[in-house]
């Protein structure tokens, strides 16, 4: 007998015999479900949009395609659902492990397509009705609900079985869900001999659908009782009008119409003066306690030589290395590095930056760069604030020794703020990088404090324009491997629940609770303390070995669902550990928020999120309205060459888009960037210390232009919301991802945007603020602290073989 046959004839008989009727709650029912309509759906490329609803079987991998079930459940109306199975048959060699099923909140056709044919309206990815994909109405978005299950090793037969939770039944009988989806959880596996590691990224697994035959047909299994119907647990409430993740249109409002002066000709001067993007001007405008510049071009021979008002500072550099790197000059122009300058430039470039102290007169100034080069400059009556609303975060993942002081130095004037990740891919802290962990006994930290507590306590910047403003986020060492042995407690498997002894957590919270107390002891309570998992396990793949990484999971930009439980354990118990202190969190980078569901709502304090926020906005705004969670949006710097005035549009960007920073994901240069162009130096090394670049000139005239965006909205009292669209409306402020592979963190481009728009904007709010003149303040937001609020259980995630979830 033909193996199929033999299957078909076993499903035929199960089907036949009566099931066990044993149920928790008493005597039960045993009711058959056929399933009336299924397909699978694909999240890539093309086939986004295509219908699989006539093929003869299902598809699952991981989050890339996963399959829409549903039958008739209305004989069961009137009952109690004791306990619900899914059961699929093997079309192929791959079994499933563990499998979610979430309702679908709204309705869906099955279609008639096969190979991801385009069907109108039928079921794709792109879901009729689901903006801006299926993930809207399923995974607990839309008024859906989920729960992932175990399921059942394959019988004889070729049958593997998927327990599913009463509730999430009950919710198709009770009409507010459609059918199911039903995805791979694991998505990716591995197996490891020794310190051999092989990676099976997304196994397609087959099973078959209702179109194959009907002995082999999927179907539901339900045991039911007499009884009230089991409780549907409450959707989220979504977002009210005025909240930040409600979805309706915020009121209009235009921006301040202000005119310049009629006198702001630009004059005959012996030099090229512009401003930092090169637009020629004829008056510099600035508040008090900000950094000004000018772009000032001549001819080989002939230096500017820089005067600015009694008060004020300048510095003058010289434009080298490809136009991006920014050698300091002395009095007369000559640049103090010349072995770092370009003996092939056949004309001078400088820039020229000017701070304004805030005790600078407001009214009418000048700046001398030549004999017959002078600038007018304007001081308008308002400070900026010193702590930052809006953080440039420069990440970094290593620093010259001896010199590290003097990169967060230069981040911290530069309205920035760098931030060191300081454990490789293997969680080993480097040298110093990590208070001395007495296992039993007290810490030491006296090296540590030594070391870091300058940058915590802002002592280190005491003689810079913020002054002793500490810095904004900092990095801890806590990783899957310190100070915990990672290779000694993990037991394997893709599960987090089972992979570590309590020993192993017990270790980590110990940690943690040593860093909140000696945080809170030294009181340093305005740095963001971020514990964050970085490392991937397909380094292991990538490097050859096991012992290359650390992390069994995928840490940094989660893909599959085993990834996201992962960090959601971790989270809560640093959680646990710090006491829910608010300004210790868990920040996780996301570069899939559309796969998240629920897992890490009121775990992840902040979130680095990369360009697919975009669509998935709405969820990230309502988590930051209920929870007063953090996220920046994460990038690579623009290419050397482009125009600088992208990194200015890209923090304006993310501001509109309610985020509270961005993150170039690399930002320290090497002894390469000077003589071959380097997108992500930002910071130029030398033996003498760090330079600046051009691009990092543009990051913080962007902050502090959002400054001036802030103090309006608060001024005006308006919602931020309509500031934003204001924003987009008058400078076209519409961005293009640009990226060379799936890995790219990507660059945004601003083609439409210009620099006489840009600064037109900043003159308009900078007019209208000063004629208000507001009272310096030292800061103009109030951040909210992270409130890990409403916490579900992990076991109200998970069906158990008895069948429901948490009981």
């Amino acid at each position: 007998m033909k193996k199929a046959t033999r299957y078909a004839l076993a499903a035929l008989i199960a089907a036949l015999l009566p099931a066990p009727l044993a149920a928790p709650g008493g005597e039960s029912r045993h009711v058959t479900i056929p399933v009336t309509r299924d397909t699978w759906v694909s999240a890539i490329g093309e086939e986004q949009e295509g219908n699989n609803g006539a093929a003869a079987r299902l598809k699952f991998k991981g989050i890339q395609e996963f399959s829409l079930v549903d039958g008739d459940f209305s004989p069961l109306r009137g009952r109690r659902i004791e306990r619900a199975v899914l059961r699929l048959h093997w079309a192929s060699g791959e079994r499933l492990g563990r499998v979610t099923v979430s309702t679908i909140s709204i309705p869906w056709e099955e279609g008639t397509g096969t190979d991801y044919a385009r069907v109108p309206g039928a079921a794709c990815f792109h879901l009729p009705g689901a903006v801006p994909d299926i993930t809207a109405v399923i995974l607990g978005n839309g008024g859906s609900i989920w729960r992932f299950a175990d399921a059942s090793e394959p019988d004889t037969g070729g049958w593997q079985s998927i327990p599913i939770d009463p509730a999430v039944i009950q919710a198709r009988l009770d009409g507010r869900s459609h059918g199911f989806a039903v995805i791979d959880d694991v998505g990716h596996e591995w197996t490891r001999q020794g310190d051999a590691f092989r990676w099976r990224p997304f196994p397609a697994r087959f099973f078959h659908s209702r179109e194959q035959n009907a002995s082999v047909a999927p179907r539901f299994e339900v045991w039911v009782t007499d009884g009230a119907p089991v409780a549907v647990p409450p959707s989220p409430a979504p977002p009210r009008p005025g909240d930040a993740g409600c979805p309706c249109e915020p009121k209009r409002i235009d921006l301040p119409v202000i005119a310049r002066r009629e006198e702001e000709q630009i004059p005959p001067r012996s030099m090229e003066v512009g401003d930092l993007f090169g637009r020629p001007l004829a008056v510099l405008y600035g508040a008090r306690g900000e950094t000004l510049w000018l772009d000032v071009r001549g001819t080989a021979g002939r230096e500017p030589a820089l005067r600015v008002p009694e008060g004020f500072s300048g510095r003058l550099f010289s434009v080298e290395a490809h136009g991006d790197a920014l050698v300091p000059c002395d009095s007369f122009g000559k640049p103090s590095l010349p072995e770092r300058t370009d003996p092939k430039r056949r004309a001078g470039h400088w820039l020229a930056e000017i701070f304004v102290p805030k005790s600078a007169r407001p009214g009418r100034h000048t700046v001398r760069l030549a004999e017959g080069c002078e600038v007018p400059l304007e001081v308008w009556d308002f400070a900026l604030p010193d702590r930052l609303s809006f953080v440039p975060q420069m990440n970094a993942y290593g620093l010259p020794d001896g010199q590290e002081t003097a990169y967060y130095r230069m981040a911290h004037a530069h309205r920035t703020c760098l931030n060191c990740l300081r454990y490789s891919w293997q969680g080993t802290v480097a040298d110093g990088c990590a208070p001395r962990a007495a296992a039993g006994g007290p810490w030491d930290w006296a090296a540590w404090d030594r070391r870091f507590g300058p940058l915590l306590d802002g002592s280190a910047f005491a003689d810079l324009p913020r002054g002793r403003m500490p810095v904004d986020a900092f990095y801890l060492p806590l990783n899957e491997n310190w100070p915990m042995d990672h290779e000694r407690a993990y037991r394997g498997g893709y599960w987090i629940e089972k992979a570590y002894p309590d020993s192993y957590w017990a270790e980590f919270r110990a940690a943690g609770r040593e860093f909140a107390r000696h945080i809170a002891r030294q009181g340093w309570q305005d740095t963001t303390f971020e514990f964050y998992l970085n490392d991937k396990v397909f380094f292991k793949a990538k490097r050859g070995a096991w012992s290359k990484c650390t992390a069994p999971w995928i840490f940094d930009e989660p893909v599959n669902t085993q990834d996201f439980w992962a960090l959601r354990r971790f989270g809560r118990e640093f959680l646990a550990a710090t006491g829910g202190a608010g300004n210790l969190v868990f920040r996780c980078d996301i570069s899939r928020p559309q796969w998240q569901r629920d897992l890490l709502d009121g775990v992840c304090g902040e979130e680095v999120l990369g360009s697919e926020m975009r669509p998935y906005r709405d969820r990230i705004l309502a988590r930051q309205a209920r929870y007063g969670q953090k996220f920046l949006v994460y990038g690579s710097p623009n290419k050397i060459g482009t125009p600088n005035l992208q990194g200015s549009a890209w923090c304006l960007d993310a501001w509109c888009l309610g985020a509270d920073g961005v993150v170039p994901w690399n930002t320290i240069g090497t002894v390469r960037s000077w003589p071959a162009p380097d997108k992500t130096c930002l910071f130029y090394p030398t033996e003498q210390g760090p330079l600046p670049s051009l691009r990092l000139k543009a990051y913080c005239h962007g902050q502090q232009l959002i400054e001036y965006v802030t103090i309006f909205t608060q001024l005006a009292g308006h919602d931020r919301r309509a500031v934003a669209a204001a924003l987009r409306r008058e400078l076209g402020l519409e961005g293009l991802l640009t990226k060379t592979s799936a890995d790219d963190a990507g660059t945004m481009r601003y083609d439409r945007l210009s620099p006489d728009r840009l600064e037109l904007i900043r003159f308009r709010l900078g007019a209208w603020i000063a004629a208000k003149k507001p009272g310096d303040r030292g800061s103009w937001t109030v951040p909210r602290p992270f409130e890990p609020v409403d916490l579900r259980p992990d076991k109200d995630f998970f069906v158990s073989a008895g069948g429901s979830a948490g009981r």
